[in-house]
């Protein structure tokens, strides 16, 4: 089954459970609630919690640390020790939540192949909720196929390099002066993805935006091995 099938199958059954993806190392878990996505799960540590907080500037790197010590020390829950702490309102624990479950998915989109099982009734406890409607997130991660296959045509791989080709435009943000220094600095798409704690569509749309405005052009492409495990 194609991964839109298998999503449109879970909501038009209005279906609760767990979507138990993988494929070779990556693992991920999607909670869904009567066909809605609930929840998520990714041993990709670009999809953990920490990481959207930083990437929506939620929290601080020191906040993050200090966060994760005191889960190893309290076993409690990341989101749950923010909010207690007074650093995450649960509105903003919500909305970040709300984006690492899409953006999970998003990312199963662009999987050549993998493997899925779909346990019903399989539901975790969670006390902050969000729920996302199936359908727009399968056409989000549908156009981003096709912008993929775009961006892959000027990008062959994930191992391409670039040359800068002038300073960062007037009002530019902090995350387009990252990618312009990255890229002077010689960093790969899939360096660059591991700086920006992004995925490697979003950050290999970022620099197709630089790219298609003139301000980094393509430099060196490697081969990319065949057995790269995502």
């Amino acid at each position: 089954m194609v991964l839109p099938d298998v999503l449109q199958w879970v909501a038009t059954g209005r279906k609760t459970g767990t979507l138990h993806v993988e494929r070779r190392s990556v693992q991920k878990r999607i909670i869904l609630r009567d066909g809605n996505i609930f929840s998520s799960w990714s041993n990709d540590p670009r999809e953990s919690l920490g990481q959207f907080l930083i990437r929506l500037r939620l929290v601080t790197e020191e906040q993050l640390f200090r966060a994760l010590l005191g889960q190893e020390e309290k076993g409690r829950l990341l989101g749950s020790i923010l909010v207690a702490e007074g650093v995450l309102t649960e509105d903003d624990l919500r909305r970040a939540l709300k984006s690492k479950a899409e953006e999970t998915v998003y990312d199963l989109f662009l999987w050549p192949s993998g493997q899925f099982e779909f346990r019903e009734g399989e539901f975790p406890d969670i006390h902050i909720t969000f729920e996302s409607l199936v359908t727009p997130v399968i056409l989000e991660g549908i156009r981003r196929v096709d912008e993929w296959q775009r961006i892959r045509a000027v990008f062959p791989n994930l191992e391409t390099t670039f040359k800068v080709s002038g300073p960062p435009s007037a009002g530019a943000d902090p995350v387009e002066k990252q990618l312009l220094a990255l890229a002077a600095a010689g960093k790969s798409l899939a360096e660059m993805s591991l700086e920006l704690r992004r995925s490697e569509f979003e950050t290999a749309a970022l620099v197709f935006e630089l790219y298609s405005r003139g301000q980094v052009a393509v430099g060196q492409v490697v081969a990319e091995s065949p057995a790269r495990d995502p």
